[in-house]
């Protein structure tokens, strides 16, 4: 059954069930080679198998690189020291699903900021398609595409000095209005 899964979601072109079902597979071989219905010749045999598969999902999904106005070293220090990981998601096009694997590429004079390491231990997050190639351009003719970072907060500005090429990254407040579902925002 984990085999005609797995050929299912191949067929249909879903990476996510692919990757599911060839770790369902490789499980189930394993515990059937534990219990001696399978001999070592076809556990390896299904180990190659589960390595193409990831192989090739991960060559369908490829990964794309978007500079980011802000420096890791001032805006959160910590994920450069000491890996500590920030949620941060896209809050632009929310009535679009993601399309895109990236990683983050900041505007310092080093190779060090770059975030290649996300919530849910991903090293891509999905982000939208924007105009151009590598990330560079605009989605949707707009004037930017906008990321939210969350808890970085004063601690981390006070760890981290002027390191961006383009000074600091901007920083809205939101807070709750009156009203249901309100909010007010406040540039800083």
């Amino acid at each position: 059954a984990d085999y005609r899964n797995l050929m299912a979601a191949a067929m249909r072109g879903d990476c996510d069930a692919c990757l599911l079902h060839v770790d369902q597979l490789k499980r189930r071989c394993v515990e059937q080679f534990k219990d001696g219905s399978l001999d070592l010749e076809h556990l390896a045999a299904v180990d190659d198998l589960c390595e193409l598969v990831a192989r090739a999902m991960r060559a369908s999904d490829p990964v794309r690189p978007y500079h980011v106005n802000l420096s890791l070293f001032t805006s959160i220090p910590d994920f450069w020291a000491i890996g500590q990981l920030f949620p941060i998601v896209p809050i632009h096009h929310l009535e679009q699903r993601p399309a895109v694997n990236g990683v983050l590429l900041d505007l310092t004079c080093d190779s060090d900021g770059k975030m290649d390491r996300f919530i849910g231990g991903k090293p891509t997050l999905p982000l939208h398609e924007l105009g151009g190639r590598g990330g560079a351009g605009r989605a949707g003719g707009e004037e930017g595409y906008y990321l939210g970072m969350f808890l970085g907060g004063a601690y981390q500005e006070a760890l981290g000095g002027l390191h961006n090429l383009f000074g600091g990254p901007s920083v809205v407040r939101v807070s709750r209005a009156d009203g249901p579902h309100c909010f007010a925002v406040t540039r800083a």
